[in-house]
C-alpha cells in the first residue's frame, strides 16, 4: 500500500509553508492489522462519521504505516477529497489481501 502526503517542512522568508511531498509505502502488513481493521469497522459508522470516529480511522492509517507520520500530518497533508477514499482503501487493502489469499487456500 502507498500513501502520498504533503508535509510542512518549514517556512520560507515570506512565512509561507514549505511543502515536501512524501510517499509512504507499507508492503508488509502484519496479521494484527487485520484484527484492528475489523475492530475499527465495527466501532466507526462510515455513514455517520463523528470527529472521534474520524480520528480513530486516521490513527489506524497511521498505525498501518507504522506511525511514520502523525494524525496531524495526515489531516494537513492530504487533500479533503482524498480523505474518505484513502481511509476506505486502507481498510479494504488489508481485508481484501487476506480474503484473496483465503480463496486460494486448499479446501478439504
Amino acid at each position: 500500500m502507498e500513501l502520498k502526503l504533503e508535509i510542512v517542512t518549514g517556512q520560507d522568508a515570506s512565512g509561507e509553508d514549505i511543502l515536501d511531498q512524501k510517499t509512504f509505502v507499507n508492503n508488509k502488513i502484519k496479521a494484527r492489522m487485520v484484527r484492528r481493521s475489523t475492530e475499527i469497522t465495527k466501532e466507526v459508522d462510515f455513514n455517520n462519521l463523528t470527529p472521534e470516529g474520524l480520528d480513530k480511522l486516521i490513527d489506524f492509517v497511521c498505525e498501518v504505516y507504522k506511525n511514520k507520520f502523525t494524525r496531524d500530518d495526515l489531516y494537513d497533508g492530504l487533500d479533503a477529497d482524498k480523505l474518505i477514499p484513502t481511509l476506505v482503501a486502507t481498510i479494504q487493502g488489508i481485508t481484501e489481501g487476506v480474503t484473496s489469499r483465503l480463496e486460494n487456500f486448499p479446501a478439504k
